[in-house]
């Protein structure tokens, strides 16, 4: 029987290479029986190895053939210098005679290959397209179409950036018209390649069975004006079910010949029109009523000078037309002027002879609340519908962006809202001189509702601004606010841009209004009075600002400790320091032990997040006993780690009995401190994921032989450049949590450093374990140094 061949790998284990020898040696002999081979997240040396095994051999019933390398293609990735030099043809040098789908990522073979020959389906991804001039595609696909002239499916792919929505100016001279390639099986192709790239390739094929043409971006590559003329004299795309046309609003040369171009496509069924001036293409809407007699849907986004007597004769005329579909679906985003003549009783003739129609005249467009406008523009029925829903107008969002606050807009919608919570959203740049006159407008809207406010978020707007709009709050009662979020600017960094600012915020007349039942609060670049009624009986608090830069380590545990003390249900706690950076050093221990005096009990805190200086964190940490603490975070990595000179008290205190993720960091020539691991190890009963850092495992031998029975919920273990690491115990510990009952098995397990490549008995211990753990990653010593 054919022999379905798959290998994968995910994890960065190094007996992967031995493990391809063992493969090959068992299902090399069986070569003549392959009928698919997938390789997935291979390194590229093991896959270069398992090619070197097919060397000069025939593999003839092979049919499918997948090579993915891990890292899809992307070079230099964690510092490792990869060769993109993939195109000796002797990597390849085997026979595939039936080869009929191959999929390469993060591999380019020699494009003479016989193993590009007489396929149906190709796909190719490599940084490797990222960086061909555009005639070099061109004539790499020539070669790949003319060595497959049954292909039906191409897909290349550069991986280095996704494709962007960028507007492209077009050239000076129209494209040469010369010999185009024709290829009649080809029925998909996707091109997911620089843009300069799909503008070289467009004009030099003719796909007569073409169906579908798509990009990395979207569902289909749109075409850009320039290409038009060329379009309209080749036909070249005549079986083309879907495809979108990119005008140029100042430059009618290409525009002229979008009609000719519509007469051509027999098939289309979607047709899209970008950013054309209509009315330079005056006919090509007049055109559609008797041409591309399969379209279905007509989608016109952001073009000007929209017709709407145009797109209604258009409807008249495909009902009326022989042989001609009618158009289920017009969609038209902006370009028609809201003064119209007869706007709305033209709208509702089209809405009445065509299933979907969506209308957004270039006010609404503008309008970023569109979701209710789209809405209440589908049919008369959901227009009464959305109207009666005061839910779907609750959501006010101002933006400063714009040169002209629409108020009269925003009352309709405050109005239709009626006596429902309002949540209201400001957002803006500070660069527009007239922010405070818009926030004075917003201000005299909202403030007579506030009764009703249940959110309140300003984004992105100067401390000046933030001030004017609290200054209207001031010793007002906002009875249903429940989420407050002021984020200034500078995300609380100060003298950026040369511009000084003053940190003061703490003045308590700023927030002099009461919020009795607010839940949520969030302050970035603003920090208010932390005796402020504004922090009490919260249930999630986010503060960043650089206020928190300067401070003491005991200053700001005692910010903490009032802000817990005010808010007893308190879940979340975040304090972010902008000015703190990602740093990695081995800090030497307090010259003596912490003193333990007694912490601060906080019984519903479970998440704390502290992106503070190492030094308060040490000032915080032994002064909390946190019960209900889940999740405690920093801001480099997911846990934070705990210095070794805090085990003394947490083995004794056993402040966080319900963390599930915790990282402990020790001090390799310091005893004093690290014997108390086991001790620290016994009391995390919830704990699901530790991480062991930097410790000498031979002063703390028991460590490991005591999670054989403690932490009973334990999935994953990481040690990471830890010395002394006994390959034993782990083995132990692995066997002993199988046993055991009430104990979790292990399913993760990461070594980096620390196993001595002389290890006794390395190999059989390394295969024990990775038959009995899910997800085993071994570094011996020599691994993690050449790694590093």
């Amino acid at each position: 029987m054919p022999l379905n061949i798959s290998i994968k790998d995910k994890s960065f284990a190094r007996s992967f290479s031995q493990n391809v020898e063992a493969i090959m040696e068992l299902i090399g002999p069986h070569m003549e029986r392959w009928r698919s081979l997938q390789v997935e997240q291979a390194a590229l040396e093991d896959i270069r190895l398992l090619l070197a095994h097919l060397k000069n051999h025939s593999l003839p019933m092979l049919g499918r053939l997948w090579l993915e390398e891990r890292y899809r293609g992307f070079r230099d990735l964690d510092g490792r210098n990869r060769s993109p030099k993939w195109e000796s043809s002797e990597l390849f040098a085997f026979k595939t005679p039936r080869l009929q789908n191959l999929e390469l990522v993060g591999i380019v073979a020699d494009f003479d290959s016989p193993l590009h020959h007489n396929l149906y389906t190709l796909y190719l991804e490599d940084e490797y397209f990222y960086l061909l001039e555009p005639q070099a595609a061109k004539d790499i696909i020539y070669r790949l179409l003319q060595q497959s002239p049954r292909l039906k499916q191409l897909q290349i792919h550069k991986c280095q950036s996704n494709a962007i929505i960028e507007h492209q100016n077009p050239p000076l001279h129209p494209p040469i018209i010369g010999e185009s390639l024709n290829h009649s099986s080809l029925v998909d192709l996707t091109l997911n390649l620089a843009r300069g790239v799909c503008d070289t390739i467009i004009p030099s094929v003719k796909l007569l069975a073409f169906r579908s043409f798509y990009s990395g971006r979207k569902s289909v590559v749109t075409i850009s004006s320039w290409h038009l003329p060329l379009l309209a004299q080749t036909s070249a795309f005549p079986s083309l079910r879907r495809i979108d046309l990119s005008g140029h609003p100042n430059d009618p040369l290409y525009s002229i010949h979008l009609p000719a171009v519509l007469a051509t496509l027999e098939s289309l069924e979607e047709l899209g029109m970008v950013q054309f001036d209509m009315t330079q293409v005056a006919n090509a809407l007049p055109t559609l009523g008797y041409s591309c007699p399969q379209l279905r849907e007509v989608t016109i986004y952001q073009c000007t000078g929209v017709d709407l007597d145009q797109v209604r004769s258009l409807v008249e005329t495909r009902i009326r037309a022989d042989g001609m579909s009618e158009l289920h679906k017009i969609r038209i985003f902006g370009g028609i002027d809201d003064a119209f003549p007869e706007l709305k009783d033209k709208a509702k003739w089209v809405r009445e002879h065509v299933e979907h129609f969506i209308l957004l005249t270039e006010e609404d467009w503008n309008d970023d609340n569109s979701f209710q406008i789209i809405a209440s523009h589908v049919c008369r029925r959901w227009r009464w519908f959305v109207l009666d829903m005061p839910d779907l107008w609750s959501q006010i969002h101002f933006h400063l962006l714009e040169l002209r606050l629409s108020i009269e807009k925003y009352a309709t919608w405050i109005q239709r809202s009626k006596d429902v919570p309002l949540d209201i959203s400001i957002k803006g740049e500070p660069v527009k001189t007239s922010g405070a006159q818009n926030v004075e407008a917003i201000m005299t809207l909202i403030a007579p509702h506030m009764e009703r406010w249940r959110s309140l978020q300003v984004e992105q707007v100067v401390s000046e601004d933030i001030r004017l709009l609290l200054a209207y709050l001031k010793s007002h009662n906002l009875p249903q606010l429940k989420h407050l979020r002021l984020k200034e600017w500078d995300n609380g960094l100060r003298d950026l841009g040369g511009r000084a600012r003053s940190p003061e915020w703490e003045s308590p007349g700023l927030f002099a209004f009461h919020t009795p039942q607010l839940q949520n609060l969030e302050l970035v670049g603003i920090v208010a009075d932390f005796d402020s009624p504004l922090y009490h009986n919260l249930y999630t608090l986010y503060l960043e600002d650089e206020h928190f830069h300067p401070l003491e380590p005991e200053a700001a545990k005692d910010i903490i400790h009032r802000l817990l003390q005010q808010s007893p249900h308190l879940k979340q706690l975040l304090i972010k320091d902008p000015r703190v950076r990602v740093t990695t050093v081995q800090r030497n221990p307090p010259p003596r032990s912490p003193i333990i005096e007694k912490p601060l009990k906080h019984s519903s805190l479970v998440d704390l997040t502290l992106n503070l200086r190492e030094a308060v964190h040490d000032a915080i940490l032994p002064s909390l006993k946190l019960p209900a603490l889940r999740s405690l975070y920093s801001r480099r990595k997911s846990a934070i780690t705990i210095s070794s000179w805090h085990l003394p008290l947490l083995a004794r205190t056993s402040p966080f009995p319900s963390l599930k993720r915790i990282d402990l960091s020790g001090l390799p020539n310091d005893l004093q401190y690290n014997i108390y691991l086991p001790a620290v190890l016994a009391t995390l009963e919830s704990l699901e994921e530790l991480g062991l850092e930097q410790f000498d495992m031979s002063q703390v031998a028991n460590a490991l032989l005591t999670l054989g029975r403690s932490c009973p919920q334990l999935r994953e273990l990481m040690i990471y450049q830890c010395t002394g690491v006994d390959l034993d115990q782990v083995r132990s510990l692995v066997d002993t949590r199988i046993r055991a009952d009430g104990i979790s098995e292990l399913r993760k397990i990461r070594i980096f450093g620390g196993v001595d490549d002389a290890f006794p008995g390395l190999k059989d211990n390394e295969k024990w374990i990775r038959a009995r753990v899910e997800h085993f990653v071994l570094f011996t010593e020599a691994d993690w140094n050449e790694y590093v």
